[in-house]
């Protein structure tokens, strides 16, 4: 019995552990990058469906615990080639997600940005897949934040198209 509770416990853990970890890096990188507040990005011409920058602090955390909560599930499941390959695909897609906004806020690099965030997109799409064979609703958890991504390629690109 002892077992099973301290089992029991370590995957709540892992959960915990997970959230905190995927939460908190996003928090960071949109702490250190400043997305929306430099004056540079304030300069650019922006499409009309350009959402105000507090729905960016709302919607993340959303996607980003959706995230950690598919992916402690998948963690759970029977280790197999495809749980590793799901897993790989997450971790990807996850430095890719860390890594746009150095390129479109830090370095200013719209269109070399929106090419990165395709690319997100494509893995992204990929991981849902893998998930989704592995646990169902995983791939629906992770909907939301492909839906997301889509839509930040869809700004991203306009964005890049107002101002070249």
């Amino acid at each position: 019995m002892a077992n099973s509770t301290s089992s029991s416990f370590t995957r709540w853990l892992v959960l915990i552990g997970l959230t905190v970890v995927i939460v908190g890096l996003g928090g960071l990188v949109g702490a250190v990058t400043g997305t929306g507040d430099s004056l540079w990005y304030q300069a650019l011409e922006k499409p009309f469906f350009n959402p105000p920058g507090y729905v960016f602090g709302i919607v993340w955390p959303i996607l980003y615990t959706l995230m950690a909560i598919a992916t402690w599930l998948i963690w759970q499941a029977p280790a197999t080639p495809q749980r590793q390959r799901a897993l790989t695909l997450f971790g990807v897609q996850l430095a890719f997600n860390y890594a746009w906004p150095f390129m479109f806020s830090v370095f200013e690099m719209i269109g070399v940005a929106a090419v990165w965030i395709l690319a997100l997109v494509v893995i992204l799409f990929m991981t849902v897949r893998a998930y989704a064979k592995i646990i169902p609703i995983t791939g629906w958890m992770l909907a939301p934040y492909l839906a997301w991504s889509t839509f930040a390629f869809v700004l991203n690109a306009s964005i890049f198209y107002l101002n070249a």
